[in-house]
């Protein structure tokens, strides 16, 4: 691994290590979750540095760039894009977005079928999971001001399937990022670019057959933009501690 990435890996690495001992479970929730959305990340980035220097597989080097950057715009999107409690009924949605798409999971993979009485109760038990989840969620929103200014517009968001992603709550109409929109709100035109070419080996496209045997100039492209996330991480990092 080179000099300079692996420098700012051991950045990444020892801030989050550094909290790695503190009581989440004593935090404001939403300050837990930074911890654990940015313990994925380095995890995540441990996992590319292992692959560069072990197998080179060049297909899923990129795959895991593209989701660290998702990762990455995510909480952009919801912590530093937002204020006020935009930032909590975000970060709400967020969860509820994920709590729809397991209980749903659960439903459409099992369903009826289930003949395994230990399987059986593993669905049932996961879906009330959910549904108790759910009602806690939805009631943090309900204790929220902007719920009793804007609970028409809350309630469209909480339905769209891009819920966290709208784009003001207060709006006459309300409208949602995709994620392509999402990243050019975000990012720059460069990295839109180099976003795009990722989402060809996340998605099997026929550019992703052609570097299964990269070259070493490749790799050195792909180095240089993980470098150049990693060091736009830290610096975040720097500029907002984690503790």
């Amino acid at each position: 691994m080179d000099a300079a990435f692996q420098l700012q890996f051991d950045k990444l690495a020892n801030t989050v290590l550094a909290v790695s001992k503190t009581d989440i479970d004593a935090l404001p929730e939403i300050k837990g979750w930074r911890i654990r959305h940015f313990a994925k990340i380095a995890k995540m980035f441990d996992s590319f540095c292992v692959m560069f220097d072990g197998t080179k597989d060049y297909v899923t080097l990129c795959a895991l760039i593209r989701m660290i950057y998702d990762n990455w715009y995510s909480f952009l999107w919801i912590y530093e894009c937002s204020e006020g409690e935009d930032v909590q009924l975000r970060y709400y949605l967020y969860v509820l977005d994920s709590i729809k798409q397991r209980k749903t999971t659960m439903l459409k993979m099992h369903g009826e079928s289930i003949t395994d009485p230990n399987l059986k109760t593993l669905v049932d038990n996961a879906v009330a999971d959910c549904a108790k989840a759910r009602q806690q969620y939805i009631e943090a929103i309900h204790s929220l001001k902007l719920w009793k200014e804007h609970a028409a517009n809350i309630k469209k968001a909480r339905d769209n399937q891009n819920s966290w992603r709208y784009k003001d709550i207060k709006a006459d109409e309300l409208e949602f990022y995709n994620w392509s929109g999402l990243y050019e709100r975000i990012s720059n035109q460069e990295t839109r670019y180099f976003l795009n070419y990722l989402s060809q080996y996340v998605h099997g496209l026929y550019a992703s057959t052609l570097n299964v045997v990269p070259s070493a100039r490749e790799m050195a492209l792909l180095l240089n933009e993980a470098q150049s996330l990693i060091m736009s991480i830290n610096d975040y990092l720097y500029k907002n501690p984690l503790r």
